[in-house]
């Protein structure tokens, strides 16, 4: 990989199988705190895709410890930005052409039967 930020390799380490649904939930979570960067309530999310914790952990986010279930906070000293949301996209991007070059592998092999 390029010169990546360790957010930008993160995203793209994912599983590609799982990638596209752990992104939008990045997405959207990293969307809510760029529009509303001083409220509490976007930064604490309950984590429905545990693909999304390594990228999720990249971004700034850290585990709430007084849980049980896995909640994770973002601290006020971090403030993503629209950059990360570029980032983001060009990972959906990413994951976009290896599923399109994936597909491509399998129709090639099926057209030799």
């Amino acid at each position: 990989m390029e010169d990546l930020s360790g957010f930008e390799k993160a995203l793209r380490s994912m599983p590609v199988k799982q990638a596209g649904e752990a992104l939008k939930e990045i997405k959207k979570h990293t969307w809510q705190v760029v529009c509303r960067p001083m409220d509490a309530t976007v930064r604490s999310i309950r984590l429905t895709n545990p693909v999304a914790l390594e990228p999720l952990y990249a971004a700034g986010w850290i585990r709430d410890n007084h849980r049980d279930d896995l909640v994770l906070v973002l601290p006020a000293e971090v403030s993503p930005k629209q950059a990360e949301i570029a980032m983001i996209v060009e990972a959906e991007k990413y994951y976009q052409s290896r599923e399109d070059h994936s597909d491509q592998k399998v129709l090639s092999i099926l057209s030799g039967f």
